[in-house]
C-alpha cells in the first residue's frame, strides 16, 4: 500500500527525497543551470556549423532557431508563480501556452535525417536497409538528438512547473486535477505542432497576425489533424509520465 501511495504522490503532488509524499520541490534555484544547458546546446550546434563539421548548414541554423523557440516556454515557466498578481500570472501562463508546442516540436525534426540518405546502397543499386557509418551523417543525428532531448525534456519540465503553479493557485490537489491539466496542455501542444509542421504557422503568428493564424487553424481542422494530435499526445504523455515516475525513489 505504501508503494501505491508513493506512486500516486508522484503524479498528484510530488515526493520527497526519500520517497515520502510531500509538496513538489521548488526548482527555481537551478534556473540558471537550465539556462546554461540550453546555452551549451546552442553553442554546440553553432560550433558544429561554424567549423564545418556538419555538412548541412541550413539544418544547423534551423535547429538553432528551433531550440531558441523551445527555450522561451522554459524561461516563462521559471517566472510562473502562484504568488504573482493575477494579470502577471495569467499573462505568463498565456505566453507559455502559446510557445510551449515549440519544445516537443523539435522531436519531429528527426524526419530531416531522410536528407542524409542514412541507408547503404548495394552494388546493384538496392537499398540494403543497413545504416551507413558516415561520420557526417552521425553528426547530424547527434545534433538532432541533443536539440530534441534538451528541448523535449526541459519543455516537459516546464509543463510540470506550470501545472504545479495552477494547482497551487486554485488550491487543488490530487492525481485527477493534475492529469486533466496535463492532458489539456498536451492536446493543445500537439495541435500546435500540427499547425507548425504542416500549415507552417508559428507561435509568433498568434501574436502578430492573429486573424491570419485563426483562419489557417480553422481551415486544417479535420480527421487527419485529430489523429495526429492523438499520436503526438501519446508521445508527450509518455514523456511526462516517465519524468514523474523517476521522482519516486525506492526506500
Amino acid at each position: 500500500m505504501r508503494r501505491i501511495r508513493i506512486l500516486a504522490a508522484a503524479f498528484s503532488g510530488g515526493v520527497g527525497p526519500q520517497g515520502d509524499a510531500g509538496p513538489c520541490t521548488d526548482a527555481m534555484w537551478h534556473g540558471w543551470l537550465v539556462r546554461a544547458v540550453f546555452g551549451a546546446c546552442l553553442a554546440f550546434v553553432y560550433l558544429m556549423n561554424s567549423v564545418g563539421m556538419s555538412s548541412d548548414h541550413s539544418l544547423c541554423r534551423a535547429m538553432m532557431n528551433n531550440v531558441l523557440l523551445a527555450y522561451i516556454p522554459v524561461e516563462m515557466s521559471l517566472h510562473v508563480s502562484p504568488a504573482r498578481k493575477a494579470p502577471v500570472f495569467w499573462g505568463l501562463v498565456a505566453v507559455w501556452t502559446i510557445f510551449y508546442p515549440n519544445a516537443p516540436y523539435v522531436l519531429t525534426d528527426y524526419f530531416h535525417l531522410a536528407y542524409v540518405d542514412p541507408y547503404a546502397i548495394s552494388a546493384n543499386g538496392r537499398n540494403t536497409r543497413i545504416l551507413r557509418p558516415d561520420l557526417h551523417m552521425w553528426l547530424t543525428f547527434t545534433i538532432l538528438s541533443v536539440s530534441a532531448i534538451v528541448s523535449a525534456l526541459f519543455g516537459t519540465w516546464s509543463l510540470d512547473r506550470v501545472v504545479d503553479a495552477l494547482l497551487a493557485r486554485f488550491r487543488r490537489r490530487g492525481i485527477g486535477w493534475r492529469v486533466s491539466l496535463v492532458a489539456l496542455f498536451v492536446a493543445l501542444s500537439s495541435a500546435g505542432i500540427y499547425l507548425g509542421r504542416f500549415p507552417r504557422l508559428n507561435s509568433v503568428d498568434l501574436l502578430t497576425r492573429p486573424h491570419h493564424a485563426l483562419g489557417k487553424m480553422t481551415a486544417v481542422c479535420n480527421l487527419n489533424m485529430i489523429e495526429f494530435v492523438a499520436m503526438l499526445s501519446v508521445i508527450q504523455l509518455v514523456l511526462w509520465g516517465c519524468l514523474r515516475l523517476v521522482r519516486v525513489r525506492a526506500p
